[in-house]
């Protein structure tokens, strides 16, 4: 049995221009690109923009809202009447 390598195909199936590495072009990859951009940015150094140091506050939530206990008994009867129109309306028409 010989070794001609049959199986090889006789013509390349990609053109000249595609098989040219990234390497080859003049242009940098995207990745260098981006590390340039990066480094010549005016934070790259660590140092502030503003020359100061920002004063760190506590943080602070927005109160809950008060309301009632008559404001609440009339957001459940809501609450229960959505579940009927939306529920029990649509089984008992079924």
């Amino acid at each position: 049995m010989s070794d001609d390598n049959s199986d090889a195909p006789t013509e390349s199936r990609e053109s000249e221009s595609g098989q040219e590495q990234a390497t080859d072009t003049t242009e940098g990859t995207m990745v260098e690109s981006e590390r340039e951009e990066r480094d010549s940015h005016p934070d790259a150094t660590g140092e502030g923009t503003h020359g100061g140091v920002e004063p760190v506050a506590t943080r602070e939530t927005a109160p809950m809202s008060e309301f009632s206990a008559r404001e609440a008994g009339i957001g459940a009867v809501v609450l229960l009447v959505g579940l009927v129109v939306v529920f029990a309306l649509p089984l008992a028409l079924a």
